[in-house]
C-alpha cells in the first residue's frame, strides 16, 4: 500500500531540524525514522523506504503511525550515558588527594608523577590498571614542570629587612660593599615533569649528592647604590 503525507513548509523545517538534530547525537535510529517522514512527504513509496533504509516494511508503517499519532512526541533521542566508569566517584576521589601528595609518600623513589606510577598505585589500591590520562585530565590534573623546594623563606624575609641597614652601615664606615652571586649549571639535569592540578605548579623535594658547575661573581655597591663588576670565579664541586 503506498500513500502520500504533505506537510506544510513550517512542519518541514522542523524535521529538517530534528534530522539535524539527531546526527549531531549520532542518533541512527531517529535519523532513519525522520527521514522516513521526509521522504513520504517527497512522495517516495514505503517499498523504497525500506529498502534505502534497511528496514522492514512494517518497521516503516509502525514509524509513520506513531509520528501521525504522537507527533515529535515519537522522536525520543537517546542520550547514552557511555561506558559505566570502572572507578567510583569515593575512588576517583581517593586517588586524587594520593597523586597530591608525593610520590614518596607511597614507598616511590621519586619526587615527580607519571603516568607508570599512578598506573602501579592504581593496580596496588583496586587491582586492575586504566588508561591514566585521561582520568587524570578529568580530576584536574594536568602535565606540568616541578620546581624546586630549597628555599629558606625565612632568612630571605629577614635579608630585605636588614639590607638598608647594611648599605647604611657601609657608607658611615666609608666600607667597600661587595655583591656576591652564584649561577649554579647542574649537570644532573633539569627537573623532571609531574602531574598537579591545573594551574597549580607542584613543588617537589629534591635530595642526594650531586655535581654542579658554580659560577661565582661578585659585584661593588657605591654611594649612588650603583653596581660595578669586580671578580669572576668558576668551579665544580660535589653537592
Amino acid at each position: 500500500m503506498n500513500f502520500r503525507i504533505r506537510y506544510n513548509r513550517e512542519k518541514i523545517k522542523e524535521l529538517v531540524s530534528y534530522l539535524h538534530k539527531a546526527y549531531e547525537l549520532g542518533d541512527i535510529h531517529i535519523v532513519k525514522r525522520v527521514s522516513t517522514m521526509l521522504r513520504v512527504h517527497e512522495g517516495q513509496s514505503v517499498k523504497d523506504i525500506s529498502q534505502i533504509l534497511g528496514v522492514s516494511l512494517q518497521t516503516v508503517y509502525n514509524w509513520l503511525k506513531a509520528f501521525l499519532l504522537n507527533g515529535y512526541d515519537s522522536f525520543k533521542f537517546n542520550y547514552s550515558p557511555g561506558r559505566r566508569p570502572k572507578l567510583s566517584k569515593s575512588q576517583k576521589l581517593e586517588l586524587k588527594q594520593c597523586v597530591l601528595l608525593s610520590p614518596t609518600e607511597y614507598g616511590y623513589d621519586t619526587g615527580c608523577w607519571n603516568t607508570l606510577i599512578i598506573a602501579d598505585l592504581l593496580y596496588r589500591k583496586v587491582f586492575f590498571i586504566i588508561e591514566v590520562t585521561y582520568l587524570l585530565h578529568n580530576l584536574g590534573f594536568s602535565w606540568q614542570k616541578a620546581r624546586f623546594d630549597h628555599l629558606d623563606s625565612i632568612k630571605r624575609q629577614e635579608w630585605k629587612q636588614n639590607w638598608h641597614n647594611i648599605v647604611k652601615q657601609a657608607q658611615q664606615m666609608n666600607a667597600l660593599l661587595l655583591f656576591g652571586d652564584e649561577a649554579s649549571f647542574p649537570q644532573w639535569g633539569t627537573l623532571s615533569y609531574t602531574w598537579a592540578l591545573k594551574g597549580c605548579q607542584p613543588t617537589v623535594q629534591t635530595s642526594g649528592k650531586r655535581k654542579a658547575y658554580k659560577k661565582i661573581q661578585g659585584v661593588r655597591v657605591n654611594r649612588l647604590l650603583q653596581w660595578s663588576y669586580v671578580l669572576s670565579l668558576h668551579r665544580t664541586i660535589q653537592q
